[in-house]
């Protein structure tokens, strides 16, 4: 019986697990937060010393997090008395330099990122739709009477 009891347990076997790095997982939460706007604009963040009291963690591993944010364009870093992790909204030209990193490291191809576009575009053009102002419309109204203007060249429509 315990023979028995011995080979049932040692037919069970486990892979090796994957422990996310503390700093990821600090970084995940800030990143959280200031993107669903807990932590608005230009909102400083606690000093390295508190966060690490705060969060139990190493000041390195604070430290780590909060480049980790930097380089993703959430947070800019001042040195200095009145120093510390500020929290920024991340560009436009952000994101597209991410994007365009993406595709060109993953080597991307056209016909992946068209296919993708065709599945994304209906749900963002009904988001527009829905979530459009009388603002949004005079703008799209003026660019309807823009392309149909005969005089008008491509360039000055775009």
């Amino acid at each position: 019986m315990a023979d028995t009891l011995k080979k049932d347990r040692s037919a069970i076997q486990l892979g090796p697990m994957e422990v996310p790095k503390a700093s990821d997982v600090l970084a995940n939460e800030l990143r959280e937060r200031i993107l669903t706007g807990e932590f608005t604009e230009n909102t400083p963040l606690p000093p390295e010393r508190e966060l690490v009291t705060q969060t139990r963690m190493s000041r390195s591993t604070v430290r780590e997090a909060l480049r980790i944010l930097e380089v993703q364009g959430l947070v800019r870093i001042k040195a200095g008395r009145a120093g510390g992790a500020f929290v920024q909204r991340p560009s436009k030209e952000a994101v597209a330099t991410s994007v365009s990193l993406v595709i060109r490291g993953q080597q991307i191809r056209l016909a992946a990122l068209l296919e993708t576009r065709e599945a994304i575009e209906p749900f963002c053009a009904q988001l527009a739709a829905r979530y459009r102002t009388a603002d949004d419309l005079k703008v799209l109204d003026a660019a309807n009477e823009a392309i149909a203007d005969e005089n008008s060249t491509l360039a000055a429509f775009l």
